[in-house]
């Protein structure tokens, strides 16, 4: 497998003519194009037939590695939604944002009803979902509410009364009404095409209790584990992400201007698509198998000017990369000086602040410290170690998990 997956020269010159292509092709139009690379292996299209019965996504006819795009558009969506309803800094992002941009969805996490077998910790991520969807959207901001009217004036093309609509969507009740509800958005993802010069890699999954799992039995280290081998990009390949932007011809003049408008010199779609690509990079990650770290990026820094503005050569990224801005740990350091007790919702709080700068100087201590201070806790411990990012800052830190 390793003589196959590897990309020879010809392969390797032909996706860098396809990605020239790409951008040839999007030069003229207003294309966001932001370049990343890997900071972890890469994989997705497990579930596609292939000899190893877990496959990989090839772009036909080429036979090449890609990403399709409407596997980035649903991951930059969910970023957007989690940035929306629970960042204490959403960096612009607001429902009627998300709806507007990528248009209205009926089975997204906050409208979908908690099921009664959905017990457990699947039943109370949705609850949480739904609870933090009613809270922002009954505490808008004065803009985010204008889009919101609007939102709901545009949708009385439905032949549906808007105080109805409106009721619906606030509420988050009758169902009926919710279904009728479609609106296209205004954002294009191209499918993108890695480079990596070493070509595709064999990566491991090794399950031990297969036994337990398929035969019902009692489980147990006497099992016989059966290797299970799939395809990776490493970390370091290239990725090129376009987005467009154009609105439905429905979309009033006023949302129109609202979103070309130039913010730090970029049109506000552009910086509001970027912070939701940064957001899915750090912790959802791209393709397959993410909760347990792959697909997640990093800016490639030097190898392309990535766009807009303040992600490339804006005051935040640079500062950030020297570790200067670290004003945004001061809440957490005061909070973790109070002690606990913690809930669930103040571990993940800390925790993913901590993460968003790892690049501070104090984020190893303080993420050392959380520790320190929920370690005991069986559930805590888990979580923590499940977020890649706040395990790294603990080795760091001196702790091996």
């Amino acid at each position: 497998m390793d003589g196959v997956a590897g990309l020879s020269s010809q392969v390797r010159s032909q996706i860098k003519s396809i990605i020239a292509r790409q951008e040839r092709a999007l030069k003229k139009r207003d294309i966001l194009h932001v370049c990343c690379v890997t900071a972890s292996p890469f994989t997705t299209g497990l579930g596609y037939e292939h000899p190893l019965e877990n496959g990989f996504a090839f772009l036909d006819p080429y036979g090449i590695p890609y990403l399709p795009g409407s596997g980035v558009k649903g991951s930059v969506r969910r970023a957007a939604e989690e940035l929306a309803l629970f960042e204490s800094d959403s960096h612009g992002w607001a429902i009627p944002t998300v709806w507007w941009l990528f248009g209205f969805d009926e089975n997204s996490a906050y409208f979908a009803k908690r099921k009664e077998r959905e017990a457990g910790t699947i039943g109370e991520e949705r609850q949480r979902w739904q609870e933090a969807y009613r809270t922002r959207l009954t505490s808008l901001s004065d803009q985010d509410a204008l889009l919101f009217k609007e939102f709901c004036a545009m949708l009385t093309a439905l032949k549906l009364p808007r105080e109805k609509i409106e009721r619906a969507l606030t509420q988050n009740s009758e169902r009926s009404v919710i279904r009728q509800l479609h609106v296209k958005g205004a954002l294009h993802f191209f499918d993108v095409v890695p480079y990596c010069a070493d070509g595709l890699k064999v990566d491991i999954m090794n399950p031990h209790y297969g036994h337990y799992y398929q035969k019902n039995q009692v489980p147990g280290d006497w099992g016989d584990p059966v290797p299970i081998f799939f395809l990776t990009l490493p970390a370091g390949t290239t990725f090129n992400f376009f987005v467009g932007f154009q609105p439905p011809t429905t979309w009033p003049q006023a949302i129109r201007s609202h979103f070309l408008e130039k913010v730090d010199g970029e049109p506000r779609w552009k910086r509001l698509v970027v912070e939701a690509l940064t957001f899915a990079w750090e912790w959802q990650g791209f393709g397959a198998k993410t909760s347990i770290g792959y697909g997640r990026f990093l800016l490639a820094d030097g190898k392309k000017e990535a766009q807009p503005g303040p992600f490339a050569n804006g005051d935040r990224y640079n500062q950030e990369q020297q570790g200067v801005v670290n004003s945004k740990l001061a809440p957490v350091a005061a909070r973790l000086a109070r002690g606990g007790p913690f809930s669930r919702q103040d571990v993940e709080s800390v925790a993913n602040e901590i993460s968003k700068n790892y690049r501070a100087e104090e984020a190893a201590a303080l993420a050392k410290q959380l520790w320190e201070l929920v370690k005991d806790s069986e559930f805590f411990a888990r979580l923590l170690k499940a977020n890649p990012i706040f395990k790294d800052l603990l080795r760091k830190g001196g702790i091996s998990v």
